[in-house]
């Protein structure tokens, strides 16, 4: 990815709970391709190790990692954040509820 590529406005959620945010990545003019590329540089080996990756103002990927529970914080101003700061539908029941 191209560390010249920035937004003009917010950091933007890219992918939540190791799932591809596609309407985001369409607006960033990202590739899934891309996206693993950055992964693989972070050391990631598996989508579920994926608790979020963030497209910065800078133009930068921020990668968080599942396992960890993000400060809502830290994410602020992101668009998406509440998809990243949501449990994972496999952490929640049939009715909605985290488990």
């Amino acid at each position: 990815m191209s560390a010249t590529r920035r937004l003009r406005h917010q950091p933007l959620a890219l992918m939540a709970h190791g799932e591809f945010l596609e309407r985001s990545l369409r607006r960033a003019h990202l590739t899934h391709r891309e996206i693993c590329a950055a992964l693989r540089a972070a050391g990631i080996t598996r989508l579920d190790q994926v608790r979020g990756v963030i497209l910065e103002d800078t133009g930068h990927l921020s990668i968080l990692r599942t396992g960890t529970e993000p400060d809502p914080a830290l994410l602020d101003g992101v668009r998406g954040a509440e998809l990243i700061l949501a449990p994972a539908a496999r952490d929640r029941d049939d009715d909605g509820a985290s488990r």
